[in-house]
């Protein structure tokens, strides 16, 4: 194996956990399910024409 093939499978392994984070588990099997609908920004205000 080359040092650059070395090198770029370093480079996965590595990567392959990025953003990951805490323990994994399995939730209870009888546990409740919590969702929560997605907050949408306010609406812009309208734009008044440019006066000219």
């Amino acid at each position: 194996m080359s040092a650059r093939g070395a090198g770029l499978l370093l480079l996965c392994v590595l990567l392959s956990g990025c953003g990951q984070t805490g323990p994994l588990y399995l939730p209870e099997a009888d546990g409740e399910v919590v969702t929560r609908p997605a907050q949408l920004p306010p609406p812009a205000p309208p734009q008044a024409p440019p006066q000219g």
